[in-house]
């Protein structure tokens, strides 16, 4: 099963803490979130805090496993992309 949603987000970055994101327009009754950095002694943790209301006749148990399992693997990848870039900084930081 496919399901296809459209969102016209505003995100509102917080350089060295986060990011705050809101859906103006778009399929989802509601779509809100942030992304926060926080300093450990290991180096920085991210975590992600988000409001997902669909507009749609699919029964939620259904969205609800979509959801969970695809938000894992975003996540993950991710976690991945981060570590794989582990050391780098981009051109913007170095200045």
């Amino acid at each position: 099963m496919r399901i296809r949603l459209h969102s016209v987000m505003e995100y509102t970055e917080q350089p060295q803490d986060g990011i705050e994101f809101i859906q103006l327009s778009g399929n989802s009754k509601l779509f809100q979130g942030n992304w926060r950095i926080e300093s450990n002694p290991q180096g920085s943790t991210l975590r992600y805090s988000g409001q997902w209301e669909p507009d749609t006749l699919i029964p939620l148990i259904i969205i609800d496993h979509f959801a969970e399992h695809g938000l894992l693997d975003r996540f993950s990848a991710i976690a991945q992309l981060a570590q794989d870039r582990k050391g780098l900084l981009s051109e913007n930081c170095a200045n």
